[in-house]
């Protein structure tokens, strides 16, 4: 049995959960994400179908849609969890150009 949680953002924050997926890599790929205040209420959630990409592809699209959904609904202090070390990497450390189809889309 594997104990599943959610552990809730600071006061004052909001936590935006997120995935990509590439059905293949690549193939066919998705990504979503969730947007939720420390009380664990809902704010906004979004999927979109990415099309042909790589699974690290898709979770970089993951963040760029989740970041822009955190935008558009007025949060400014936004804690991201995301499952793909890669993806967090890629980011953190600016090293887009490691990806060749990262470079384009990420800036």
């Amino acid at each position: 049995m594997v104990d599943i949680s959610w552990t809730p953002p600071s006061r004052g924050w909001v936590k935006l959960n997120l995935d990509g997926a590439s059905n293949g890599n690549p193939g066919l790929a998705g990504a979503g994400g969730v947007l939720r205040d420390e009380a664990g209420q809902w704010i906004s959630g979004f999927v979109a179908k990415i099309g042909e990409a790589s699974a690290v592809l898709a979770e970089l699209w993951a963040f760029y849609y989740g970041l822009e959904l955190a935008w558009k609904a007025g949060c400014r202090t936004v804690m991201i969890e995301s499952d793909s070390q890669l993806a967090i990497h890629l980011i953190h450390d600016r090293q887009d150009a490691v990806h060749p189809g990262a470079e384009p889309r990420i800036a």
